[in-house]
C-alpha cells in the first residue's frame, strides 16, 4: 500500500520541514499503513514556488518570520505563536500549560505533543508513540482530577509522566485497572473520522523513551516563551508581521502554479514532481495493493489538477485531501479540466475524477483556508476533524495530531 502526500503553500525546505516530515511518516506508519515498511513518497515543491525578487521589501515593516523576543531571550518560531494563540490569555507564567490543562485536559496534551515535534533531537517514531499513549489517556481521562493538585508546568508534566506510565500498565484513573471501554468520540472527530473501539495503551515507562520526555520538557519551556512575547509585545504589529509574510507566500505558491503549471504535453515543473511521485507509487503498488493520496491545502489542488489532466492513466484508490480548496478552485474554473457549462439545469455537480475511487475531504472549522468539496463534485464526502486550535494555526495542525492519523486509519480499515 504505497502512500503520497503532497504539501501545500508556504511550505519551504529546512529544518522544521524535515522534523514534521519525520514525524508525519512515523504516524502513517503506526496508524494508517498495514505495513510498516510501506513506500511513503513526499513530493517537494516548495522551492519552485514563489519568490520575492526584492526579499518582501513591499511588506510594511521589517519582513521577519519570528516575533521579536524580550530583551535577551531567544527568538520564537513563528509556528509557536500560532500554535500558542489561544492560551495567550493566560497570566501566570510559570502555569501556562497548566491553566490550560485545567479548562481543557486534552488541549493542553495537543499542545505539548505539537511543540515537541520541533525539537530536532528527538526521534518522531518513539514521539508518535508516546503521543499515542498520551492521547489515548486524554481521551478516558478528560478532566483528570489531578491537575488541581500540581502548581505550575514542570510539576504538570512530571505528574503526566506518572500518570500515563500507570494506565499503559493497565489502568487509569476513571476505570481503575485494565483497559477503558469502548468509548464514542465522535464529537472531536467529525463523521467519519472515529477512533478506534478499544483503549491500546502503550507503555511510557521513564526507561523506555526517556529521550521524548525530556523533549516535552523543553516544549513546555517553548511553549511558554511563546506566550510570553505575545502577550508583553505588540500583538496588532506582531500579528502582522507573523501572518503577511505566510499569506504572502500562500497568494505568490498559488499564482506560480497556475501561471507555470503548463499543458499535459508540456508540464510545468511543479506538477512534473508530483506525477512523477504518484506515477512511481502506481508503479510500487503489487496486484490488490492499494495506492493512497493524501494532500493538504494547495498539495490537494494540484494533485486533482494532475489526475484530470495530467496523469488519467494513474488509478487512485483512495483520494484524501485535507484543508484544501478544491471546491472553491472549481467554482473559480481554475482547474484545466473545469468545465464552465456546470453546474447547469442537467448536472449540479462535477463528475469525480474517473481514476479516483474513494474521496474523503477533511475540514476543520475553524480552518478559514478549509473548503466543503461535496456541495461541488459527486462521489467526495465531506468530514470535520477538530485540531482544537485557533483561526491562526488550525491550518497547519492536522499532521501534529496523532489522532487525526488514528482515526483516518480506522476510516480506511471500516471502508
Amino acid at each position: 500500500m504505497p502512500l503520497v502526500f503532497v504539501h501545500g503553500v508556504s511550505v519551504r525546505a529546512g529544518p522544521s520541514y524535515d522534523r514534521q516530515t519525520r514525524f508525519r511518516n512515523a504516524a502513517f506508519r503506526r496508524h494508517v499503513m498495514p505495513k510498516r515498511d510501506a513506500l511513503i513518497l513526499n513530493p517537494y515543491w516548495g522551492d519552485i514556488g514563489a519568490k520575492a525578487a526584492w526579499g518582501h521589501a513591499s511588506l510594511p515593516g521589517e519582513p521577519v518570520l519570528v516575533l521579536d523576543a524580550l530583551g535577551p531571550q531567544r527568538s520564537v518560531p513563528v509556528e509557536q505563536v500560532l500554535i500558542s494563540e489561544e492560551a495567550a490569555g493566560h497570566s501566570r507564567p510559570d502555569s501556562v500549560l497548566l491553566e490550560v490543562a485545567r479548562q481543557d485536559f486534552r488541549e493542553a496534551v495537543d499542545l505539548l505533543v505539537s511543540t515537541a515535534i520541533e525539537e530536532s533531537d528527538i526521534d518522531a517514531a518513539a514521539l508518535v508513540s508516546v503521543a499515542t499513549s498520551l492521547e489515548e489517556y486524554a481521551d478516558a481521562n478528560p478532566s483528570p482530577r489531578w491537575v488541581r493538585e500540581v502548581e505550575h508546568d514542570h510539576a504538570f508534566l512530571e505528574r503526566l509522566r506518572q500518570e500515563t506510565t500507570l494506565a499503559g500498565r493497565g489502568g487509569d484513573e476513571r476505570y481503575g485497572p485494565g483497559p477503558a471501554p469502548a468509548r464514542d468520540v465522535s464529537t472531536r472527530a467529525g463523521v467519519a473520522l472515529v477512533a478506534p473501539p478499544a483503549y491500546d495503551a502503550v507503555a511510557v515507562a521513564d526507561d523506555e523513551h526517556p529521550d521524548v520526555w525530556e523533549a516535552l520538557t523543553r516544549a513546555v519551556d517553548r511553549v511558554r516563551e511563546a506566550i510570553a512575547d505575545w502577550r508583553w509585545g505588540q500583538p496588532g504589529r506582531s500579528l502582522r508581521r507573523v501572518v503577511q509574510p505566510h499569506l504572502t507566500h500562500f497568494v505568490g505558491d498559488i499564482f506560480v502554479y497556475l501561471k507555470s503549471r503548463g499543458t499535459p504535453a508540456r508540464p510545468g515543473d511543479i506538477v512534473r514532481r508530483v506525477a512523477g511521485a504518484l506515477d512511481d507509487a502506481a508503479h510500487a503498488a503489487g496486484p490488490g495493493d492499494p495506492l493512497i493520496v493524501v494532500a493538504h491545502s494547495m498539495g490537494a489542488n494540484i494533485v486533482v489538477d494532475v489526475l484530470t489532466s495530467f496523469l488519467k492513466h494513474v488509478r487512485v484508490d483512495t483520494l484524501v485531501t485535507v484543508g484544501n480548496q478544491v471546491g472553491w478552485f472549481e467554482e473559480m474554473k481554475l482547474f484545466l479540466a473545469s468545465d464552465p457549462r456546470l453546474p447547469n439545469s442537467h448536472q449540479e455537480r462535477v463528475p469525480k475524477p474517473a481514476n479516483v475511487g474513494r474521496w474523503l475531504n477533511v475540514v476543520d472549522t475553524s480552518d478559514f483556508l478549509a473548503y466543503a468539496a461535496a456541495p461541488i463534485f459527486e462521489g467526495v464526502r465531506d468530514v470535520t476533524f477538530t485540531t482544537g486550535r485557533g483561526p491562526l494555526a488550525a491550518h497547519t495542525e492536522y499532521f501534529k495530531d496523532v489522532s487525526f492519523f488514528k482515526r483516518l486509519g480506522g476510516w480506511l480499515k471500516g471502508a
